[in-house]
C-alpha cells in the first residue's frame, strides 16, 4: 500500500513541476540521464559558454585539468544549473553557469576547510567549504545521481591530500579497528570503513547511537522525534572524519549518510557542552571561522575528551616538527 501511495505521490509532483515550468513529459530513464554527471577531457567537448576559461587556463598550466560537469537538468522540487569543478595542481576551480555567462570560484587547496558528501539512494552531492584565492569564505555544491559519484574521487583525494590510486586501498590493521561496530552496526562499520585513506593511522573512533526524544501523546500512544541520528567520529592522523546517518525522505528507514573530512591543520578548537542530561554538544571551531555542531549521548563524553586530549597532542606534534 505504502509503495503504490509514493508512486502516486511522485506522479503528482512530477505532473506539477512539468505544468509550472511549461517542460515536455519526460520519461523516468530520462530524467535519471538528465541527472548525471561526467567528465570532460577533449577541448571540444567543453560548452561552449566556458571555453574561454580553459584557453586562458593554457597560459598557467601544462596539462588539461581534470574536469567534471553537473549538467542542467529540471528535477522535481530543484532546478540543477550547469556547473564545472576543475581539479588544478594548487587549486580547485568551480565555474557555475549564470544567464549567458558564468561565476568563477577558485579555492587555493590549502584554504579548503572541509569537504561534505552526501548520499541519498540515488541522489548524491558534493559540497567544498572554504575561502577563495580573493579572501571571500565560501561554498560551492555540486548534485548529481549516485552511480556518477566515482567521477568526484580524484578531486575528493586531491583536497584530502593524497594521491589518486584506486588500486591501493586502507591498511588491514587500521580498517580493523573498525570492526566491533558490526555486532551492533554494521552500516556504519562500512561507512567508517570506505572512509578511510591508504597509509591514514585511526588514532580514535567514535559511535553513537540515534537521539530520540518524546514529544506528544495522543489516545495513550507516545510519539517521538529525531534530536540526533546515529553519529559517528573518526580521528586520525591527518583529518577528522564525522558521518551521519540520513533518513529516508519518503518512508520508513535511514538510507544514507553525510561524510564531512575535516583536515587537522583547518580545526582551531575542539569543545563539547551540555545541552541536557543525556544529549551533549561537541562542537568543532575551523580557523576560517566556520563552527561545526553535533549532538551526542553524553554517555560517549569521556570518550569525546580523550579524542579532544588526542587533537591536542597531534597538533603540538606538528607544530613542532
Amino acid at each position: 500500500m505504502n509503495e503504490v501511495l509514493d508512486r502516486f505521490r511522485n506522479t503528482l509532483v512530477r505532473g506539477y513541476t512539468l505544468k509550472k515550468y511549461g517542460l515536455p513529459p519526460r520519461t523516468t530513464d530520462a530524467q535519471i540521464k538528465a541527472s548525471w554527471a561526467r567528465s570532460v577531457k577533449p577541448q571540444d567537448q567543453i560548452p561552449e559558454l566556458f571555453r574561454d576559461f580553459f584557453e586562458s587556463a593554457k597560459s598557467t598550466e601544462q596539462d588539461f585539468p581534470y574536469t567534471v560537469i553537473t549538467p542542467t537538468y529540471d528535477g522535481f522540487i530543484h532546478r540543477q544549473v550547469e556547473k564545472l569543478i576543475c581539479n588544478f595542481q594548487h587549486a580547485v576551480v568551480v565555474l557555475e553557469k549564470s544567464g549567458n555567462s558564468y561565476l568563477q570560484k577558485c579555492y587555493p587547496l590549502d584554504r579548503i576547510s572541509y569537504v561534505q558528501l552526501e548520499t541519498h539512494l540515488l541522489d548524491s552531492s558534493f559540497r567544498i567549504f572554504g575561502v577563495t584565492e580573493d579572501g571571500t569564505p565560501s561554498s560551492s555544491a555540486f548534485r548529481y545521481n549516485t552511480v556518477t559519484d566515482y567521477l568526484f574521487l580524484p578531486i575528493l583525494y586531491k583536497i584530502r591530500h593524497t594521491a589518486d590510486d584506486s588500486s591501493r586501498s586502507a591498511d588491514l590493521e587500521e580498517l580493523g579497528k573498525f570492526n566491533s561496530w558490526g555486532q551492533d552496526n554494521p552500516k556504519f562499520m562500512n561507512f567508517a570503513k570506505r572512509s578511510l585513506l591508504p597509509g591514514e593511522c585511526v588514532i580514535q573512533a567514535i559511535l553513537s547511537p540515534e537521539i530520540r526524544q518524546d514529544m506528544i501523546k495522543i489516545f495513550g500512544m507516545t510519539y517521538d522525534i529525531v534530536v540526533s541520528p546515529t553519529l559517528a567520529a573518526i580521528l586520525t592522523d591527518q583529518e577528522l572524519i564525522m558521518i551521519r546517518e540520513v533518513k529516508n525522505r519518503c518512508g520508513p528507514g535511514n538510507y544514507g549518510g553525510i561524510w564531512e573530512y575535516i583536515s587537522l591543520q583547518n580545526i582551531a578548537k575542539l569543545s563539547t557542552l551540555e545541552v541536557i542530561d543525556n544529549i551533549m554538544m561537541f562542537s568543532i571551531q575551523l580557523t576560517d571561522g566556520r563552527q561545526l555542531e553535533y549532538l551526542f549521548q553524553a554517555g560517549v563524553n569521556p570518550e569525546i575528551l580523550r579524542l579532544q586530549n588526542s587533537f591536542r597532542r597531534l597538533r603540538s606534534l606538528s607544530r613542532s616538527a
